[in-house]
């Protein structure tokens, strides 16, 4: 390590109150992530609410687009 660093520590206390600001943030975006794939899927049910075959769903672009967003393209 460079002398540039040197003495230069966070305190713990400081570093501990920073991890647990990271993992309320993280649980946040976690539940957000969860809304919005849900809204997500439901969108695409309705927006193919004509088409009852769930398999062809993927041949829609904008179905395709959403799965490959999710990593789920069949």
């Amino acid at each position: 390590m460079s002398d540039f660093y040197e003495g230069r520590m966070i305190p713990l206390k400081i570093a501990d109150q920073a991890i647990i600001n990271c993992n309320k943030e993280i649980e946040k975006l976690q539940i957000e992530n969860d809304r919005l794939r849900t809204a997500g899927d439901t969108l695409v049910a309705a927006y193919c609410m004509g088409d009852s075959n769930k398999e062809r769903w993927a041949e829609y672009p904008v179905v395709r687009e959403w799965l490959a967003a999710k990593g789920e393209l069949p």
